[in-house]
């Protein structure tokens, strides 16, 4: 709409005037009224589709199956040339020998390990023997090999273990697994001269990839027809030897991508968090305007909202996106040529997060006048976390700010307060002022809907 001019209607007794403007618009020739609304913006994480929403790996479950790395050696062969000079193959993206991880762990958060007694000297002599750097001892390190293979890396691939065993689950929650990927950015500069590093950081992100593709099919299995059954199955277990090669995979990647992300919509939680938010801005939508930003890879939420949305913003990729890995160019699946070595373009948990390609700097654009700009910022199902820096930045700024944060704290238990006090932490570990402590509002995910209805009703309690 092209407007050649602002008409104020009403004005206050001092002269001044006030939010209500008549709009003369030129292309369409027809007079519209624009009300001062409330800016919302919702910030999602994996909680809005994990357990209890749409069944998708979030936390300790997509970290687990990441670093098992199944069937990636198929799916990368399915849809990449084998003349590249880059191949991967399946097996633990972690190794039997990466002490490393268990110790960073360790060395932040040591107290939060149940060991046995026997156990807590192996680790406080290995802790010694590193602050110390003495490297005399050989058998300190071996015990402590030990321990980190029996107590943890072996257990990864029980799938039971992790549900029962408070250590393991402690380790796949705050371990630092993707630490190398920090350091392996680099070597994408020039993937020819560094193939065994590059194959290891591709391998990551379509392991990463396919935990969340493979959890939304399980997620819908019963929902689908045999045959799309049969395609995912075949892609995943079967190299391409039909005709039309690798551009027949990537088609049919997306339209399977595309049917589980509907059916999930279709079939699955009606009343999850993107329809409650869908109802409460059918209903009030005329006081609100609302810009939606996520962590998350899928669409479900999009597509869910879509209609409502000033503005919708992918922080970490999404599973629509790849990259060519000696271009660095960013697009989506099947806009590439059979030639284009590709992997996909999502961020996962690492310290950096490399931000070189145009399409994410638009999204972080996109993300950042949002957030910038809204009245509330609306954090939903995700987890502050150190992983996540440049998340955290962006939070920090705003409520320095003096501009408003809810924060909504999944409640489990009597543990809701230390979770509110590990946030705090995370995003302010001096200490935050008392004034703009006020600016950082905790609920439990259970008063989700009453929360909203205090934003309808402009009565937000603070306290």
């Amino acid at each position: 709409m092209i407007c050649n001019r602002v008409v104020p209607i009403f004005e206050n007794e001092d002269g001044d005037n006030v939010i209500l403007y008549l709009y003369y618009a030129i292309e369409k020739r027809e007079v519209c009224y624009l009300i001062n609304k409330m800016r919302i913006t919702f910030l999602f994480g994996a909680g809005c589709e994990g357990k209890g929403q749409y069944g998708l790996p979030s936390g300790c479950e997509f970290k687990r199956e990441t670093i098992l790395a199944s069937n990636v050696k198929t799916l990368f062969s399915n849809l990449n040339s084998s003349d590249k000079g880059i191949s991967i193959e399946n097996g633990t993206i972690i190794k039997h020998n990466s002490t490393s991880i268990l110790y960073q762990t360790l060395s932040e958060c040591e107290e939060k390990f149940e060991f046995s007694d026997e156990e807590r000297r192996i680790v406080d002599s290995y802790l010694e023997k590193k602050h110390s750097g003495d490297s005399s001892d050989e058998s300190v390190s071996k015990k402590f090999l030990d321990l980190y293979r029996k107590s943890f890396y072996y257990k990864l691939k029980d799938l039971s273990a992790v549900s029962i065993d408070p250590n393991l689950t402690f380790f796949l929650e705050r371990a630092c697994f993707f630490e190398f990927m920090d350091s392996s950015f680099n070597y994408l500069r020039k993937p020819l001269r560094y193939k065994n590093e590059v194959s290891r950081v591709v391998k990551t992100y379509y392991s990463a990839y396919l935990s969340v593709v493979n959890g939304m099919y399980k997620a819908c299995d019963k929902y689908l027809d045999a045959d799309v059954r049969n395609e995912w199955n075949r892609l995943l277990t079967k190299s391409t030897t039909i005709k039309g090669g690798i551009a027949d995979q990537r088609e049919v990647l997306s339209e399977l991508v595309s049917v589980f992300q509907d059916s999930l919509i279709e079939n699955i939680n009606k009343g999850g968090y993107y329809y409650r938010i869908k109802e409460f801005l059918n209903e009030h939508g005329d006081s609100f305007d609302a810009s939606f930003v996520t962590t998350n890879y899928t669409e479900i939420a999009e597509k869910i909202l879509s209609e409502k949305s000033m503005c919708f913003a992918y922080l970490h990729g999404k599973l629509k996106w790849f990259e060519e890995i000696f271009t660095k160019r960013v697009d989506e699946l099947q806009n590439f040529s059979e030639k284009d070595l590709i992997m996909p373009f999502i961020f996962i948990q690492s310290g950096i997060k490399p931000i070189v390609s145009p399409m994410q700097l638009r999204e972080y654009s996109k993300a950042l006048d949002a957030i910038d700009n809204s009245d509330y910022l609306i954090i939903l199902g995700y987890g502050i976390n150190s992983d996540d820096e440049h998340i955290s930045n962006i939070i920090r700024e705003r409520i320095l700010g003096d501009k408003k944060v809810i924060c909504f704290i999944y409640e489990c238990g009597s543990d809701y307060e230390e979770k509110c006090k590990s946030v705090k932490d995370e995003l302010f570990p001096g200490g935050l002022d008392v004034k703009l402590s006020e600016c950082l509002i905790f609920r439990s995910t259970d008063a989700f809907e009453p929360t909203l209805e205090e934003l309808a009703n402009g009565t937000i309690n603070y306290a």
